[in-house]
């Protein structure tokens, strides 16, 4: 057996549901300490998320420059189907010209899925803040409804803390 060896032990603790349920409860309480102050952090890193002027002006620029990249590349194999060229020389620029567009092309879509992210992001700290106003305070008891909407994850450390990630990326530990 692998921990035939007492000082081989396995080091993940032992948890019960009761522990998990009273360490959700702290956190909460804990963070609901604070509810004016946790919105209004909401709010800020919503508006954060949200802005994404610079982005969509790189990706106006990026559009322009892969559009001339492409008409570029196009002109290169037409003149080439007109006239003899170099073929070396025709390759070594249409490698230079395609390697280009392609790295237009990713940036591209990085900014692309990066402002989606972004929004979608946004839209789980708005949910996140409708659950925060809608409850009064501090709680009692577990509720799993608030568990669902309002945790990302939870973590506990080998000193045995509880590090729990809200969605608004706070994290609590108990």
């Amino acid at each position: 057996h692998k921990y035939n060896n007492e000082k081989e032990r396995c080091q993940t603790p032992v948890i019960s549901e009761m522990q998990i349920k009273e360490a959700f409860v702290a956190a909460y309480n804990i963070l609901m300490a604070n509810k004016d102050g946790v919105i209004a952090d909401c709010r800020a890193l919503q508006h954060l998320l949200t802005d994404t002027t610079a982005m969509e002006q790189e990706i106006a620029d990026l559009s322009k420059q892969l559009g001339d990249s492409t008409a570029e590349l196009r002109q290169h194999v037409e003149g080439n189907m007109r006239s003899a060229m170099n073929q070396e020389q025709f390759w070594k620029r249409y490698n230079m010209l395609e390697e280009r567009c392609n790295l237009l092309s990713d940036r591209l879509a990085q900014l692309q899925t990066s402002i989606k992210e972004r929004k979608q992001r946004a839209d789980v700290i708005g949910g996140f803040m409708f659950e925060i106003k809608e409850r009064d305070g501090i709680i009692d008891e577990f509720a799993e409804e608030l568990w669902t909407t309002l945790l990302e994850s939870v973590t506990i450390t080998r000193e045995g803390k509880w590090q729990f990630k809200f969605k608004n990326e706070k994290v609590i530990e108990v």
